[in-house]
């Protein structure tokens, strides 16, 4: 069965890149080539806030929508309003703890970005591998786990400790099936 995704961009790819506009098509084309593999449907979500754009560019093209948002408007702001006005449930990829939060409250499930890295290297295979052997090193993954830590730190699990929680079964399902 096909899922619903929706992506912030910038959090997935990272922003310390030589060129962002290379490496925001290169992330299109790859979710592209996922989209027509998987069948899944795929938003992907890129801040424009700090552009000058005075409404949303939305572009659709094999199998996903590419949107970028208008100026003074976040991912994070387009995503917890998106999650709120819909019934549908999406997975939702984001490392920010607040999205997560606003998707599990919203009938969603979060993944973070570096599952949802691993789940695209190994339905595309190899030829992904030799892609990224020439990206930049980028010490994002520190700051994930982080915030990881901060939000685990912030629940209180209840239950058998040995056992995986709800939430961890819900993501482990979605994990399969990415």
């Amino acid at each position: 069965m096909p899922l619903r995704i929706i992506i912030d961009g910038y959090n997935l790819m990272g922003i310390y890149h030589r060129d962002l506009e290379k490496e925001r098509n290169r992330l299109i084309e790859k979710l592209k080539r996922y989209s027509n593999k998987r069948g899944h449907q795929i938003i992907l979500v890129f801040d424009g806030y700090k552009s000058d754009r005075l409404k949303r560019d939305i572009i659709s093209s094999a199998g996903i929508k590419v949107i970028y948002t208008k100026a003074g408007e976040t991912t994070d702001e387009f995503i917890s309003s998106f999650l709120r006005n819909t019934s549908a449930q999406w997975v939702v990829v984001s490392s920010d703890h607040l999205i997560q939060k606003e998707a599990w409250s919203n009938n969603s499930i979060p993944i973070s970005s570096e599952e949802f890295e691993g789940a695209l290297e190994r339905a595309l295979g190899s030829e992904e591998k030799e892609e990224n052997q020439d990206l930049p090193e980028v010490n994002h993954l520190l700051i994930e786990k982080l915030s990881i830590d901060n939000l685990q730190n912030e629940i209180r699990k209840k239950g058998n400790p040995r056992q995986p929680s709800k939430k961890e079964k819900r993501i482990a399902r979605i994990l399969e099936k990415l």
